[in-house]
């Protein structure tokens, strides 16, 4: 095809597409130079368009349906080691944000908080016991200190010199009748 032949829009859609996709290759004709360089320009100027449509905010742009499948995935684990009970997904679908994957047998789990729990309960019992011990020891304490208190003044009291008369008294400290 010489560079004064045209090529009808469909023609140059399904090479374009052809070349695009990398699926097949194009038929050589001869001419070659100025059609490879009459086609890059078509190319850059379809591609410039539509990158103008697109950064330009795409008002003449056609929404275009198409399934995407990825070719990535992902592994899923779990800090827990428990048994699979029931996997709601399959292969393929589609699945949100904070949608369950897995469910998990909990019973070992549920074995251990009830273990803790009761751990922790019977911990608040005798803390509160101890509490109360030591209340009771303390109370004890002061009931004890204002008993000692008199005791002591009583004790002082006897033991506290007397002054005597000297006339009752003979020279060793014995009263005289």
């Amino acid at each position: 095809m010489s560079s004064e032949e045209k090529i009808s829009p469909d023609e140059f859609d399904q090479e374009l597409e052809a070349l695009m996709s990398g699926k097949k290759e194009p038929k050589k004709k001869k001419g070659g130079k100025k059609k490879k360089i009459a086609v890059s320009a078509a190319v850059i100027l379809v591609l410039g368009i539509a990158a103008g449509k697109i950064l330009g905010g795409g008002k003449d742009m056609v929404p275009v349906v198409d399934t995407v499948s990825g070719t990535d995935s992902v592994d899923v684990v779990s800090n827990l080691h428990a048994e699979i009970l029931e996997i709601p997904v399959k292969e393929g679908d589609k699945v949100t944000k904070g949608q369950t994957l897995a469910v998990l047998d909990d019973s070992d789990v549920r074995k251990t908080a009830d273990i803790a729990k009761n751990d922790y309960d019977l911990a608040v019992s005798t803390c509160a016991e101890k509490d109360k011990e030591a209340r009771n020891g303390y109370a004890k304490a002061i009931q004890d200190l204002n008993t000692a208190h008199p005791n002591d003044d009583r004790t002082k009291a006897l033991l506290r010199p007397r002054k005597t008369d000297s006339m009752t008294q003979n020279a060793s400290g014995t009263p005289i009748p």
